[in-house]
């Protein structure tokens, strides 16, 4: 089983300053090719590459600031309510923040930051290299580039499918952070809302404890909300294996087992085990499990009474020496 690859937010800075800064010095290198191929040493090149990077990352910092102060001004302007829905992403429940910032966030702040990239680079060209002044400031001599109009025409074309997209990303935050709202609003003043299982003896694992539905469980729904315990913790099949008996089945029955890594994935603390731990196997499974974010749904319909399992194969992999013995 492998652990879920999330991208980097600070990618969403640093490309677009990226981008940015290699068009320019590309511009300025076009104007001194020959000191370059005459001049620059190993050395040399190796300087020059950290301090592109490095004002990759300056550059791309400051475009994402400038985001956050039109940003600011656009809210501001719109009122309150504009404002009200940023606050889940420090208010609400890390496991959907998380995954807001995943598969929405970054890239509507990768789009932000590469329009202002776009914008930033149809300045220089617009602006500062017809200025003699400006350009022999920044490029040491006036500067003549070969098709301008047409790289401008593909600054500006990639900066409003930027633009176009980051509104599309942003407008489908606000749906869906608002609906997460209203549905955290209206379910967080009874704690019983959304509980739909208990502890009980098993049927599948004799002699082990299960969980059995006490309501009717309609197909797809999710199940064990409001449960907030992370699988944050990766602990070595050799330091398990060095433990008493007792402590090794608590990583065995419970633990997440990666083959690949030969590791157990668990909480923190294993004093954190809620409901979803006990969810037991069965080739014929009524719930399903994301092996991402290991969030269990129904398959279909479940009645009162009946016993919650999961194919531990579609998300986990068999510790060694055990023997799961699947329904």
């Amino acid at each position: 089983m492998e652990r879920s690859l999330k991208p980097v937010p600070a990618m969403a800075q640093v490309l677009p300053g990226f981008f940015f800064v290699a068009i320019v010095a590309g511009i300025w290198s076009y104007q001194h090719l020959s000191l370059i191929q005459d001049k620059v040493s190993g050395g040399a090149a190796a300087i020059a590459i950290f301090v592109l990077f490095l004002a990759a990352w300056v550059v791309g910092s400051f475009f994402d600031g400038l985001r956050n102060v039109l940003e600011d001004v656009w809210d501001r302007r719109a009122g309150a309510a504009e404002k009200e829905w940023w606050k889940y992403f420090l208010l609400g429940p890390p496991k959907k923040v998380e995954q807001l910032h995943e598969y929405y966030y970054s890239y509507y702040q990768l789009d932000v930051n590469f329009v202002s990239s776009c914008v930033g680079l149809l300045a220089v060209l617009w602006l500062l290299l017809p200025c003699p002044f400006l350009a022999n400031l920044v490029f040491l001599h006036p500067v003549s580039i070969p098709r301008t109009s047409l790289f401008s025409l593909a600054l500006i074309l990639a900066a409003v499918v930027f633009w176009r997209d980051a509104c599309a990303l942003r407008m489908e935050m606000e749906k869906l952070v608002g609906e997460l709202m209203l549905r955290t609003n209206s379910e967080a003043s009874r704690p019983h809302d959304e509980v739909y299982t208990q502890l009980v003896p098993s049927d599948v694992h004799k002699g082990g404890i299960g969980l059995k539905a006490i309501r009717r469980i309609p197909k797809g729904t999710v199940l064990f909300a409001g449960d907030q315990t992370d699988i944050d913790t990766w602990v070595p099949e050799e330091q398990v294996s060095s433990l008493s008996p007792e402590l090794q089945r608590l990583y065995t029955d419970f633990c997440i087992y990666s083959a690949r890594k030969r590791e157990y994935g668990c909480p923190k603390s294993l004093n954190q085990l809620t409901m979803a731990w006990y969810v037991n196997c069965s080739k014929a499974p009524n719930l399903a499990c994301d092996p991402k974010t290991f969030e269990f749904s129904a398959l279909r319909d479940i009645e009162a009474g009946e016993e919650l399992t999961a194919d531990y194969a579609t998300y986990c992999d068999e510790p060694p020496g055990q023997d799961w013995t699947c329904s």
